[in-house]
């Protein structure tokens, strides 16, 4: 018995050392890796260990496009799941519908300098999708390219010039927008939700139709600089498609210049208008006087036409407000209507140009608390 062990000894021992290499390190079931081309010149691998896409090689990536008879894009890493994605410098083009599904797992993206376009669709839908780097030199942006991806903040490079539809609408976390390019693209922020702030580069001289339409912004303002000489019709606000944007004429402000394009977009489709850098009276006083009444008293403020005051049980002026105009600006002093006793009331004031037949405002002042005793 011991001279058949010594005899197998050589096999079984090699034998035994697999198998504890194995429970320590087990193969994962299906496991691959693949190398090929997706494009002329440019080629793809891909482990399913780690998920790793990687995208090498000189010139344009191919496009693809849903087929209705396979109910597939025909692209090679169909159905994988993509945790990185990487794209190296060299790649000139990304593909249509590229990478646009949710099996995408990638939560960024950095596209190389090489990267002169990139197709529509090329990452539609990539719900994890937070942060893209668009480089300087990107030429080209095809329609709906990141729609209903994850993205929170966008920066649109100067040395764009041709733009697709809805490039990023419905991404409803995107918060930072900032635009370097010429234009905004029609669609380009469809209901993107509440956007937290839009800069303009100097070079920015239009915003196309529905550019902004759907969205929400802090305060329901948005500033417009005076670089940008015209907005189509619905490229800010809400309303019926094709229509005026209505439905937020009484709650949208629009900040810029008179006699800018926000000022002109402001009057034509009757949205609220405010003056940047035209600033509010200053309050002196506020108190509670005869017969439930607040008697105001402000600074005077010259280069105005008139006054408005705000009165209201609501300290954030969210509801229930009343309106007082003042229509000559020597005017300091305005005592409200009756009000209910024992009640606390807020009160501010601004002031407002009338600028070829529209109220133009100033900023709100701080507002006065006043209880009313008397």
């Amino acid at each position: 018995m011991e001279r058949i062990f010594k005899n197998h000894r050589q096999h079984i021992l090699p034998i035994f050392f697999l198998a504890v290499l194995f429970f320590i390190h087990p193969v994962k079931a299906n496991a691959f890796s693949v190398h090929d081309r997706c494009g002329t010149d440019v080629y793809y691998s891909y482990t399913s260990d780690n998920g790793v896409l990687r995208i090498s090689g000189n010139g344009p990536m191919n496009d693809y496009s849903y087929n209705y008879e396979t109910e597939s894009y025909g692209r090679p890493w169909e159905n994988w799941d993509i945790k990185t994605l990487i794209i190296e410098q060299g790649v000139t083009h990304i593909g249509s519908d590229a990478f646009g599904d949710d099996h995408c797992r990638f939560t960024n993206v950095v596209l190389p300098s090489s990267c002169i376009s990139i197709g529509e669709n090329a990452f539609s839908s990539c719900e994890q999708l937070t942060d893209i780097t668009l480089p300087e030199g990107l030429k080209t942006i095809g329609n709906y390219a990141f729609a209903s991806s994850g993205l929170k903040s966008v920066t649109l490079p100067s040395t764009l010039t041709s733009y697709g539809d809805c490039i990023f609408s419905y991404c409803p976390s995107i918060s930072t927008v900032t635009i370097n390019c010429n234009r905004v693209p029609e669609s380009a922020f469809e209901h993107c939700g509440l956007i937290n702030k839009v800069t303009f580069s100097s070079k920015c001289t239009s915003i196309d139709h529905y550019a902004f339409y759907g969205c929400d912004f802090p305060g329901n303002a948005i500033t417009i600089p005076s670089t940008v000489k015209s907005i189509a019709q619905a490229g800010i606000g809400y309303g019926p498609a094709g229509e005026d944007c209505s439905e937020t004429k009484g709650t949208l402000v629009i900040i810029g210049a008179t006699g800018s394009g926000a000022f002109n977009y402001a009057k034509k489709y009757g949205f609220e208008f405010r003056i940047s850098g035209y600033t509010a009276p200053k309050i002196k006083k506020a108190v509670n006087v005869k017969t439930r009444r607040i008697k105001l008293t402000w600074n005077r403020k010259t280069k105005t036409t008139g006054y408005q005051i705000a009165y209201s049980l609501s300290s954030g002026f969210k509801s229930g407000n009343k309106y007082i105009t003042i229509t000559k600006y020597k005017t300091t002093t305005k005592t409200t209507a009756k009000l209910k006793k024992n009640k606390t009331y807020y009160i501010r004031i601004r002031a407002y140009r009338t600028v070829s037949g529209k109220k133009c405002y100033s900023t709100w002042s701080s507002a006065k608390k006043v209880k009313i005793k008397k």
